[in-house]
């Protein structure tokens, strides 16, 4: 057989590299030698992962910390005599105090590099309850993922966001 559109033989050869873990399993690069092409697919039998709850919680408090929030961990993964409900994080700035239930994204329809599908999975029932009882009292209570979370800042005031879509940790000149 002869080789196509005049490529050499051995620079017909295709490299595929899985990219594995974290939020970028499941795409496949395929660079055709020779030929300057790169080109992603995403491998439509490969399921993406769905960062635990316990990741997206990480990143939840690296950014709090960032923009000067203190911020302390009450979340259980175990049975415990803790109130059924306790969202997973107690926050303090220095002028206000709140909550914050973390939630991993939901698996349908969830993409790691679309930022629109990383939708929150919903509190459970006794959260809610919790919820419910902490705006009643008016005290702060948000939920979600690390898009929430930035949304939390900006409602505090500790944070804008750029007409570019960036998260910029700080008060608007």
């Amino acid at each position: 057989m002869g080789s196509p559109e005049g490529v050499p033989r051995r620079a017909q050869s295709t490299l595929e590299v899985v990219v594995h873990g974290g939020w970028g399993a499941g795409i496949q690069r395929k660079a055709e030698a020779g030929q300057g092409a790169v080109t992603l697919h995403a491998r439509p039998h490969l399921r993406f992962h769905v960062p635990r709850e316990k990741d997206v919680a990480r990143a939840v408090v690296q950014l709090f910390r960032a923009a000067g929030v203190w911020v302390g961990n009450t979340a259980q993964y175990r049975p415990s005599m803790v109130v059924i409900g306790l969202p997973d994080l107690i926050c303090f700035t220095t002028r206000a105090m709140f909550w914050f239930e973390c939630k991993r994204p939901q698996r349908q329809g969830y993409h790691p590099f679309q930022r629109d599908t990383w939708k929150s999975e919903p509190l459970r029932p006794d959260q809610q309850a919790f919820r419910d009882r902490c705006v009643a009292a008016g005290v702060r209570h948000y939920w979600g993922g690390v898009i929430e979370a930035e949304d939390a800042l900006i409602d505090l005031g500790l944070a804008t966001r750029l007409s570019s879509g960036v998260l910029q940790i700080g008060r608007a000149a």
